[in-house]
């Protein structure tokens, strides 16, 4: 009799399980990444034939000998990738973990706090080597490959200034569309400065480039 007992509130401890491990603990299939680190390239086109509104799938290009008339710059966040999960706590007061997230992404929580634009020659008469250059980029951006929160993806290019005072959350991918050709020194190196409001900054410089 007390072995049926003892089995009973065994089977009536386990049927209390599901709910740890079921549907409200997970899976969870978004998840969220952070930004550890940028990987820089040109995007270049020699030709005219090429506009900002037209940047999908453009030439890419690090040869610092390549002559352009167009030119953008991109950048790649290193990421990793974290969930917000809670554990849930069972009716006996033992903690169990959650499901597993599924694969997928849902962006960042974090938040870009200022881009900085430089170049490594002088640009024009009022821009001289290291002096900011961002109100002549425009930006665009990708969020994620999976999966984004809505309007994460800016496939409109948009002032520099417009862009960052919108409190941008950090992308998978970001460029930066020059709007105006040096009118100086024609070889610029450009090295971009990115901080975000954690502290976390990051500094990357592109391969030279040559405008036309």
């Amino acid at each position: 009799m007390k072995k049926l007992l003892v089995l009973a509130i065994l089977m009536g401890g386990l049927a209390a399980l599901p709910g740890c491990f079921g549907e409200k603990c997970g899976p969870f299939p978004a998840t969220y990444f952070k930004v550890y680190g940028l990987d820089v390239n040109n995007i270049t086109k020699p030709d005219s034939s090429w506009t900002i509104d037209q940047y999908n799938f453009p030439e890419y290009t690090t040869y610092e000998w390549a002559k352009v008339k167009h030119f953008g710059i991109n950048i790649d966040a290193k990421v990793n990738y974290v969930t917000f999960n809670k554990k849930i706590t069972s009716g006996h007061g033992s903690a169990f973990a959650c499901s597993p997230p599924e694969g997928g992404e849902k962006g960042s929580k974090e938040i870009i706090e200022n881009i900085l634009i430089t170049s490594d020659s002088v640009f024009d008469a009022a821009h001289a080597a290291g002096e900011s250059l961002n109100e002549f980029f425009m930006v665009s951006a990708i969020s994620s490959y999976h999966y984004s929160e809505p309007g994460a993806n800016l496939t409109t290019a948009i002032p520099m200034a417009e862009f960052l005072s919108s409190q941008p959350k950090a992308r998978r991918s970001l460029q930066f569309w020059i709007a105006k050709k040096p009118e100086q020194s024609k070889r610029h190196r450009f090295t971009i400065k990115y901080t975000q409001t954690n502290g976390e900054e990051f500094i990357v410089t592109a391969p030279m480039v040559i405008f036309q």
